[in-house]
């Protein structure tokens, strides 16, 4: 089979994915997930950093509400675009170290680790991190070895812009740079002037957000070390086995190909030629890549005494596939890569039909709904109307908790701000005059949120007046739930305001957003 032919197959793959998890989705979820309505309010402002860390999974969910508001299409995506970038690199590596013919089998077995499927669809930043560091890797190697110029630039764009992504890029630079040192023939590539420039144009991208990280007391590092579970005791060893079994059930479907593609079930193996296998440079760098990004994880868990959580294992297994199947040259074997298709077609459509039947029957299965299974539309048409026939004004301010708020501020013909929890410190860029000006409307399911957001707006001097609840129609394919019933109040416009907030309390485009919230941070008047 000839390489173009290769080419074509690899397309068809990439194309199989992107549609599948796009179109699926969109037509099977019926609100977006929480990732996702979490970047979209943090987009609502431009910002350097968000307090949950870098801001570039905003920026992108930004972009993609301006072009398509209110659709799920962007977000799906997105995270395809990421998913099939990561492909790309780790094809682009595995071309160069096996050949198209073995690199068709890696992207096979790549595809089928669990974190390119079933979990896909919900763009957030590890996604997006998976993107970043499979290029960084992938180009880091080419750089190495030829010391192409382009290859040092790309890798200083893929870092930099990595670092805005998500810190845990540092899980791959850390051991590149470990094997970079370790090994004589490439320890001198950091000497040359095309490396220099690579590292100007990471720090130099990278540098903003670190000035913002610096100036906001650190807080992304802060909420990252509140994330993760003190452990004591016995529980600093078993707790981190615990993570890494979950990335072990991660990679099983990988695995269960891997073994299968490979048993010589009714005939041997051909030997594969001396000169097949990889040089023992190119097999440690996979290694380094495939294998160290986890154990520095379980090593720092321990020491530490922090349990990560499962999902943070997402993006660490992405060249794992890549180093079974080099090493399958230093034991001779070969896989059959007829039967690899096989059983690549099943494995590939299992989580697809899983992920239909969780959307669609599982809620009358169980008699339980996914979280998603929430009518965000509804409540935001719903809530949209009744305060436009209450106060006759656009709505500008939606508050409560990510789920409510959030969906209401995605789906509502307003767009209005979110302020997440009525906290200044989870959106820093709301501004409390302007939104005594503007009023708000507030949800919460939870008395205890109730009694918190009366006495917010009631020590604002604003007007809180609480509604009747709000029945909302369950949407397709859940189960009725008490979650479909929503407490909500308004928070009156501060009425010696009204009269000067017309024009700022109307309904804005993006970029008037912005440029309203700039105004605020510069102190001028709105």
């Amino acid at each position: 089979m000839s390489d173009k032919k290769y080419e074509w197959l690899f397309a068809g793959v990439v194309c199989l994915q992107a549609g599948a998890w796009i179109l699926i989705p969109y037509f099977t979820l019926p609100n977006p997930p929480i990732d996702v309505l979490e970047g979209f309010v943090w987009s609502q402002n431009i910002a350097l950093g968000y307090h949950k860390g870098p801001p570039l999974f905003a920026w992108l969910l930004g972009l993609g509400d301006a072009l398509l508001p209110g659709s799920l299409l962007p977000p799906l995506i997105l995270s395809q675009m990421a998913i099939v970038a990561t492909y790309w690199a780790v094809w682009r590596l595995a071309k160069h170290l096996l050949g198209p013919r073995d690199a068709l089998a890696v992207l096979g077995l790549t595809t089928t680790v669990y974190y390119f499927g079933f979990p896909s669809p919900e763009f957030n930043p590890i996604i997006l991190q998976m993107a970043l560091s499979a290029i960084t890797c992938s180009f880091y190697y080419t750089a190495l070895i030829e010391n192409r110029q382009r290859d040092w630039f790309i890798v200083g764009l893929a870092v930099g812009i990595g670092v805005l992504s998500r810190y845990s890029i540092a899980l791959y630079l850390l051991p590149m740079a470990i094997f970079t040192l370790l090994h004589s023939e490439t320890r001198w590539r950091w000497l040359t002037p095309s490396f220099a420039a690579g590292a100007v144009i990471a720090t130099a991208i990278a540098a903003p957000h670190a000035w913002w990280v610096l100036q906001n007391e650190l807080s992304p590092l802060h909420y990252i070390d509140q994330r993760a579970d003190v452990i004591e005791g016995a529980g600093r060893l078993l707790r981190p086995l615990r993570f890494a079994g979950a990335q072990l059930a991660a990679l099983a479907p990988a695995l269960i190909v891997f073994i299968l593609a490979i048993l010589p079930l009714y005939r041997s193996p051909p030997v594969y030629a001396g000169s097949a296998k990889l040089p023992p440079l190119s097999r440690n760098y996979l290694i380094a890549i495939a294998i160290a990004p986890a154990l520095i994880v379980i090593v720092m868990a321990i020491i530490l005494g922090r349990q990560p959580r499962a999902m943070w294992g997402a993006g660490l297994w992405i060249f794992t596939p890549l180093l079974g199947v080099a090493l399958l040259r230093e034991f001779s074997f070969a896989i059959y890569r007829r039967r690899l298709m096989a059983i690549w077609v099943v494995v590939f459509a299992l989580p697809v039909v899983a992920f239909v039947i969780a959307m669609t029957l599982w809620p009358t299965l169980s008699g339980r709904n996914k979280r998603t299974h929430f009518p965000g539309p509804a409540l935001a048409e719903t809530v949209t109307q009744r305060w436009h026939d209450m106060t006759g004004r656009p709505l500008t301010y939606v508050v409560g908790e990510m789920w409510l708020a959030g969906s209401t501020g995605y789906y509502s013909s307003d767009r209005p701000q979110v302020f997440q929890n009525g906290s200044q410190h989870e959106a820093p860029w709301i501004s409390l005059n302007h939104l005594k000006s503007c009023g708000a409307v507030v949800l919460f399911h939870a008395s205890a949120d109730r009694e918190r957001f009366a006495k917010i707006f009631t020590e604002l001097g604003m007007r809180y007046e609480e509604q009747p609840a709000i029945q909302l129609p369950k949407p397709r394919f859940a189960v009725a739930s008490g979650a479909f019933t929503v407490g909500w109040a308004i928070a009156w416009p501060s009425e010696d305001a009204i009269p000067s907030a017309e024009a700022s309390c109307a309904r804005q485009s993006r970029l008037q957003k912005i440029v309203l919230a700039l105004k605020m941070k510069t102190g001028r008047p709105v």
